[in-house]
């Protein structure tokens, strides 16, 4: 414990190997979340390490554009500079985690570093406020991640550090990588103009420096619009609206996460402390304590414009002002800041280890199986470390509506935003399942957890209590099947076994939508006879043509005046015995706000009737 005439020295170097220890801790730490997409962005920057971001890969099923992702290329740029130095290592290899963890350490020790200096000028008990930055459930989790969190956090307060010592030289670098590394680093500018009104109105340069973060992200912008085509910023905002990420329910979701992630900033336990000191001494003028007052009110309100998430790591750059500020209202109560430490690091550490322990899950379960990558075809239907690590030994990226085949292996999460595919005309058999139940019963997020720490979308609580599992993973084997129906209603229970590709689920228990083409296999029994499908175009629908094939052979090309109900019924067929393939496709599809799919028309049945 850091006492308050430890010398000064022996408390930097005690915070120094508090952050080295609480990394190496987890330096084997699995791939998780949004490090998998990061990491194709690194791969690709091997070939192109100007442009990491122009990477695509599929997300949720669909191709996606890298510089759509709701970060700057900074920590692409990181990852790609990792993996050129390691001598190519890529994604499979076993010492990769160790490797990436390690040289992200150097994070953690800037934060260590920078917390320290700006506690040693406004906070009276500098080691522990620097210790309760360090502890902080969000920074202990996000630090074990290669996703942006912890760099931009690095640069963000280092950035402020050397500014408020008026050390420029070192500011402008900091605060050109804090603006690379996230959006959300245009606070920066109004938190350093503010402290620039409060206490150094005629520093000219200070005022000019403080847009470093803003100009940074301008040149990038700029530059990528002449190397690339396009801003980046346009194709994120593209990508927001197809996905509905900003729609109304989401902010208010995001905004309600983060008001209670708010408590775990400090902790509730020295926040309720610090409120009721303040309240009771009244100290609300003292000009350094409205500054962090300001800076936590700026960048909140900057979370609350910006994201959508709501996770508990958006709110990292608030944690220095906000111990600080805890520090000063509770001066010379240094016990009580000390048990506020224990208590985070109690909380922080049974999260980070209930969080290695669900991404430790994926990686054993697709280590049992990796034999079987060797001999037949392997989709992983997930995202996250189940798709890390199966693509890694060679697993293919399940796409929406993807059909597979006879004898393929389907891994899939029933956490991790599984999406509809087809069966190709076969049918599924289990071959192996996994339950992912972490030995702490704390929960980050899981299949009934109600936490908001990853997203509001599954919970509003900061973190949930259980012990439940958080995922459950699966095998499948895909079987051959053949058709038993020639007519296919597409509520009937058998219409998925009948499914080849391009034609999405069961809605209101009668259609389906489909696609630009959709195709079904149907029993065939050698008759001539007319092949009839009813359909309906909705008023969203832009189709009108709609062409109808046979085992390839065109059979019928309609074209719909508008929308409507519409039963199309073609010449006579001579249909194949055994089994058939029908294949609709349409002109035109669209997208239907906050639905991701590619949508064509509307199915309600379709095949040929036997004749009576």
């Amino acid at each position: 414990m850091p006492p308050r005439d430890m010398p000064r020295l022996q408390q930097f170097l005690l915070i120094l190997a508090v952050a080295i220890a609480t990394r190496v801790i987890f330096l084997a730490h699995p791939i998780q979340g949004d490090d998998y997409y990061y990491l194709a962005s690194a791969m690709y920057g091997q070939t192109d390490p100007l442009h990491p971001g122009h990477a695509h890969y599929v997300f949720q099923g669909k191709d996606v554009d890298m510089r759509g992702h709701p970060h700057p290329p900074l920590n692409a740029w990181v990852l790609t500079a990792i993996l050129a130095a390691a001598g190519g290592l890529s994604p499979g290899d076993e010492t990769i985690e160790v490797t990436l963890h390690a040289c992200y350490l150097g994070f953690s020790l800037m934060v260590a570093i920078s917390m320290w200096a700006l506690a040693l000028r406004y906070s009276p008990h500098a080691a522990w406020t620097t210790l309760l930055v360090l502890m902080s459930p969000a920074f202990i989790v996000s630090g074990n991640s290669v996703e942006s969190d912890l760099p931009f956090f690095a640069f963000f307060l280092g950035g402020i550090t050397a500014f408020v010592y008026r050390r420029l030289w070192l500011a402008v670098p900091l605060l050109a990588c804090a603006g690379l590394a996230a959006y959300q680093s245009v606070a920066i500018v109004p938190i350093l103009w503010l402290y620039l009104w409060m206490r150094h109105r005629e520093w000219r340069a200070g005022w000019i420096v403080a847009c470093t973060p803003v100009i940074a992200l301008v040149i990038w912008q700029i530059y990528e619009r002449i190397s690339g085509g396009a801003f980046p910023v346009a194709v994120a905002a593209g990508y927001f609206s197809e996905y509905g990420l900003q729609r109304l329910t989401a902010k208010v979701r995001n905004a309600i996460a983060l008001s209670g992630h708010l408590l775990l900033v400090v902790g509730p336990f020295l926040t309720g402390a610090a409120v009721g000191t303040l309240l009771i001494k009244r100290r609300f003028s003292d000009q350094t304590n409205l500054f962090l007052l300001g800076w936590m009110s700026i960048f909140f309100a900057c979370a609350l414009a910006l994201f959508f998430a709501g996770s508990a790591r958006y709110l990292l750059p608030m944690l220095p002002a906000m111990a600080i500020l805890t520090s000063r209202i509770l001066e010379g109560r240094g016990r009580l800041l000390a048990a506020g430490v224990a208590c985070q690091a109690l909380v922080g550490f049974g999260l980070a280890f209930a969080n290695d322990q669900h991404w430790q899950g994926y990686r054993d379960f697709v280590a049992r199986h990796q034999g079987e990558f060797g001999q037949r075809r392997v989709w992983v239907n997930g995202e996250w470390g189940l798709r890390y690590y199966a693509e890694a030994l060679g697993g293919l990226p399940m796409r929406l509506g993807q059909a597979v085949q006879p004898g393929d292996l389907i891994l899939s999460s029933k956490l991790a935003f599984p999406i509809p595919y087809s069966t190709g005309g076969g049918t599924l058999v289990p071959f192996a399942q996994e339950t992912i139940t972490p030995r702490l019963p704390f929960r980050l997020i899981g299949l009934d957890a109600r936490s908001a720490w990853s997203t509001a979308s599954m919970g509003l609580l900061p973190f949930d209590i259980s012990n439940s599992p958080v995922d459950i993973v699966r095998a499948d084997l895909v079987v051959e099947k053949q058709p038993t129906l020639s007519f296919l209603p597409m509520g009937a229970p058998e219409a998925e076994s009948h499914i080849v590709s391009g034609i999405y689920q069961l809605e209101s228990g009668r259609f389906r939508w489909m696609g630009e083409q959709g195709s079904v296999f149907l029993k065939g029994n050698g008759e001539l006879v007319p092949l009839e499908v009813k359909l309906y175009i909705p008023d969203a629908a832009p189709a009108r043509l709609v062409i109808v094939e046979v085992d390839g052979q065109e059979v019928s090309r309609r074209r719909f005046a508008g929308p409507g109900l519409y039963d199309l019924k073609t010449p006579p067929v001579q249909w194949s015995r055994g089994r058939a393939l029908v294949t609709v496709r349409v002109d035109r599809t669209f997208v239907s706000g906050g639905d991701t799919r590619r949508l064509g028309i509307i199915l309600q049945e379709l095949g040929f009737r036997a004749r009576p």
